[in-house]
């Protein structure tokens, strides 16, 4: 009788565990343009992409004063931060797929009677059915490129800005 109890409940069990795979993987769509046409070879986009600031502005006064700038700059430091942060963050969620361990420890002293000290360890394991942490560290790695391209964007942003002053200037020392 206890064999047909468990075997009862093994067939009630059975379809209840072939519903955990809920998540499905992601197919990013595919997207209609034709990247070949958009940027030619004989167009500037191409080798301008490519290029440093510093093989673009050869001056050596405008070199030394994108370098200042860059080094002086609040905004691209905390981009940067941000930029170690997310890193930080992925890795903490890349992590997460690991077991952790933990140590404890207990202890009483008491006049009246004896001491006490104890140390518990534990272990513990989170399975990833549902893809809590694959999504997790799908957006920490989102977060991270961002940061990156923001840090981009804000060294672009102040080097093409010093560049703009540094050219106007000399306009308008000519006139």
């Amino acid at each position: 009788m206890n064999r047909l109890h468990i075997f009862s409940a093994l067939t009630l069990l059975l379809p209840l565990l072939s519903g955990c795979g809920l998540y499905s993987g992601y197919e990013r769509p595919a997207i209609g343009y034709d990247a070949e046409h958009m940027c030619l070879p004989d167009s500037v986009c191409s080798p301008l992409a490519a290029m440093s600031w510093r093989e673009l502005f050869t001056d050596e006064y405008l070199s030394a004063w994108i370098d200042s700038g860059l080094n002086s700059n609040t905004d691209l430091r905390i981009a940067a931060l941000k930029v170690d942060e997310a890193r930080a963050t992925l890795s903490a969620s890349r992590l997460a797929f690991l077991p952790s361990v933990s140590l404890s420890a207990d202890g009483s002293v008491g006049s009246g009677s004896a001491d006490r000290f104890s140390i518990g360890p534990s272990a513990s394991w989170e399975i990833d059915a549902f893809g809590k942490q694959r999504n997790l560290k799908m957006g920490a790695e989102a977060s991270w490129f961002a940061s990156q391209a923001y840090r981009q964007a804000v060294q672009s942003q102040l080097v093409a800005t010093i560049a703009e002053g540094y050219y106007t200037l000399l306009m308008l020392d000519e006139q």
